[in-house]
């Protein structure tokens, strides 16, 4: 039974945490022996946590090292000081529950890239799961039968975060209590609240992974490696339980062609900022935002619904004929493009090529003489509003019998958002149901992920005496190995495992951007940013008819959907704790609680960079929404300025200390030095690996190309 218990004084102290803990067994195919195997797991959660100095040696490199580590099992937690005595507490842990290749035990850790890096030449690995260099899920050490997974990886969200989070194991992150700018090493002594930091890492870490046993029919074996992993589990097991659901999977397949097509017609949310209200303080700025709006557009009827079949556009009436009855990926040329919609632009310069005098808007296309990209006939729908387009010449496309997504996959998507809203606000003694509503909610927002996920990908290694690379001409432990297309797609085709079609995932956000365009074609003049779901605009007196009658469309179209599928109508719009109503897919006017429904004022520099001022409960608040800087700490150091949205502008530098931007550097080659910490302590110091964190302010810049565009606008402001 998993009980928070603190801090224990020795390992033997730790190990006898586990005590009585049950093994579950998981079988497992060895890809390498080609035959099945089956290994047993402690059933209880444990976590595994370093702290470590950035400095510079005597020489002035950087140096980065291990002070002080943590191990957790089953509520306990034990602190460490060097490496050396890490090595032998994991060896005495393996020999204390008889650990093997066949009989493991998982530590998790979160963010396990940084704590990987600074002890992975300490250890022999046997295995290792990784989506890139570096980017360690999953890491076993040879021969002790001690695995490391990553929990970040598996709740998506920082250390303080899942401890806000915990409901029924209640451990709040401190936050704070250590300063990271203080030199320290194995020897230097810390306060009782610095032990009481080290220790509340691995609780929080421990009372999530309790939760997730427990969310796993009690089996640590079951938990997935990654967040989307556990919707990916819901859906399979629901969908797959049909077997005709089985049987029109495996009729949807792909070629390496139409995936090669497909990857180059997917593009995400749009995020972009008008170009003609960019830099220029606005007052009384409404925001309205779509209520899950990818679970919406998965309801929607605008999917594959069969196999691709390669054709020739013949010329734009061949197209609209396919383009009635079939969804349609193909490539095309456009020539003599010019921006029509002024507000606004439409095409990524990134997903294009081929470009010949391409103007951009923030690396969107404001006109160019020539460009080629692949796209939906959704995605064509949008460009022909939005530019004059001398000719368009159609190439190669693959065609798909439009319709809705299988019932099954449907069901899971409302399954998702009716339990989100229902659990909301509902509480329970143990924390259960706040737990289940944190699920949901999680998983609701992790659908859209597994709908995307790339088919081919390449295999990362890690070679334990490392390898010569011939780019550098140094020895490395990290390489890549490029992923085969054919074999990928093959491997993809087969699988008894699939529920779903990657042809899917591109349709879900091509229709979420035509419903978002909806918009900002209605919002005309007025409209001043969006951000995948969300529009930020003008005068919102003006444009209520447009959101209303959205919101009707919507409605009915899902409608449709339940209608075909004899699905509860009501399941599009549960009832939270209040009794209160949720429609699915709708517009939601998120200012309307603020004073004047608005923002006071709103300020973008361009895509990810805006800054808002409102007032609710009459009290002023100042957010500051910049990419690559810490939200809180530069709104507070914003909030101190004269004024915030004359500071807010290009060639604004928030100070280091306000910015909360780490500048990261990996050191792969051993150092020794002589290291003194803040309390004057010298001791000799040797790390074979490390992470340098240093500060950094944040400088925001606009591009010369983009200030140029700015510059020609003022015929175009009304």
């Amino acid at each position: 039974m998993y009980t928070i218990k603190g801090k224990v004084s020795s390992i033997e102290e730790l190990c006898k945490a586990a005590e009585g803990c049950e093994l579950v067994t998981q079988r497992k195919y060895n890809h390498e022996l080609k035959r099945q195997e089956y290994i047993d797991y402690l059933n209880i959660p444990c976590s595994f946590d370093t702290e470590s100095t950035s400095t510079m040696t005597s020489t002035n490199k950087k140096f980065s090292f291990i002070w002080c580590w943590q191990l957790g099992i089953n509520g306990a937690v034990f602190v460490g000081r060097t490496i050396e005595e890490l090595q032998q507490a994991l060896k005495d842990i393996s020999k204390a529950f008889g650990l093997h290749s066949h009989k493991k035990m998982v530590f998790y850790v979160h963010n396990l890239q940084h704590d990987y890096q600074l002890i992975r030449k300490y250890f022999r690995w046997t295995r290792i799961f990784a989506r890139e260099e570096r980017s360690v899920i999953e890491a076993e050490i040879a021969e002790l039968g001690i695995v490391l997974r990553c929990s970040y990886y598996l709740t998506g969200c920082s250390l303080e975060h899942v401890g806000k989070n915990l409901t029924k194991y209640r451990v709040e992150k401190a936050v704070g209590d250590l300063d990271y700018d203080k030199v320290r090493h194995y020897a230097t002594p810390y306060t009782e609240q610095e032990e009481g930091y080290l220790i509340q890492d691995c609780l929080v870490v421990m009372s999530r992974i309790q939760c997730e046993i427990e969310e796993a029919d009690n089996r640590i074996c079951d938990i997935p490696l990654t967040k989307t992993g556990k919707v990916r589990s819901y859906c399979r097991k629901k969908c797959l339980n049909n077997k005709k659901y089985k049987e029109y999977i495996h009729s949807l397949t792909l070629t390496p062609h139409m995936y090669e097509m497909c990857k180059r017609a997917f593009m995400g949310g749009f995020t972009h900022a008008s170009w003609l209200k960019s830099c220029v303080t606005y007052e009384k700025v409404a925001s309205q935002d779509f209520t899950s709006a990818y679970p919406a557009c998965m309801l929607l009827p605008v999917y594959p619904c069969s196999t691709g079949e390669r054709v020739q556009i013949k010329d734009r009436k061949h197209f609209d004929e396919l383009k009635k009855k079939n969804c349609v990926i193909f490539n095309c040329t456009l020539r003599g493009v010019k921006d029509k919609f002024h507000v606004e632009h439409y095409l990524s310069s990134s997903k294009c090529w081929g470009k010949k005098n391409v103007q951009e808007d923030n690396g969107r296309v404001v006109s160019a003489d020539e460009l080629s990209t692949s796209i939906t006939e959704l995605d064509l729908s949008i460009i022909e509003q939005c530019y004059d387009i001398d000719e368009i010449e159609f190439g190669t496309a693959y065609i798909f019998t439009r319709g809705y997504l299988p019932k099954e996959l449907i069901e899971c998507v409302l399954d998702f958002y009716e339990k989100k809203t229902t659990l909301k606000g509902l509480h329970s003694e143990d924390g259960s149901l706040e737990a289940e509503y944190a699920l949901f909610k999680e998983m609701l927002n992790s659908v859209f992920g597994c709908s995307v996920t790339d088919c081919v990908n390449d295999t990362i290694y890690y070679d334990n005496d490392g390898h010569l690379d011939v780019k550098t001409g140094r020895v490395k432990e990290w390489g890549t190995k490029v992923g085969s297309t054919d074999d990928a797609i093959d491997v993809y085709n087969r699988s008894n495992q699939r529920f779903l079609y990657y042809p899917w995932g591109i349709y879900i956000t091509a229709a979420n951007r035509r419903n978002l365009w909806s918009g900002i074609f209605s919002l005309d003049y007025d409209y001043i940013y969006s951000d995948t779901d969300s529009l930020k605009y003008l005068h919102p007196e003006n444009h209520v008819k447009y959101f209303e009658e959205y919101n009707e469309w919507i409605t009915a179209q899902l409608r449709k959907t339940c209608a075909f599928y004899s699905i509860d109508e009501a399941r599009l719009a549960p009832l939270d704790v209040k009794g209160k109503p949720h429609p699915l897919g709708v517009w939601d006017y998120e200012t309307k609680g603020y004073k004047d429904g608005c923002y006071q004022r709103f300020k973008t520099l361009g895509a990810k960079r805006y800054l808002v001022e409102y007032i609710e409960d009459d009290e002023k608040h100042l957010v500051c929404t910049v990419s690559g800087i810490n939200k809180r700490r530069a709104s507070k150091w914003l909030s101190e300025q004269k004024d915030p949205f004359d500071t807010f502008s290009d060639q604004m530098t928030v100070p280091e200390e306000d910015a909360g931007r780490n500048i990261l550097t990996y050191i792969d080659d051993e150092i020794s030095d002589v290291v003194t910490d803040y309390l004057g302590n010298t001791v000799p110091v040797t790390a074979k690996t490390g992470v340098h964190f240093s500060r950094s302010d944040y400088n925001l810049t606009l591009s010369p190309i983009y200030i140029m565009l700015l510059g020609g606008r003022e015929k175009m402001i009304r």
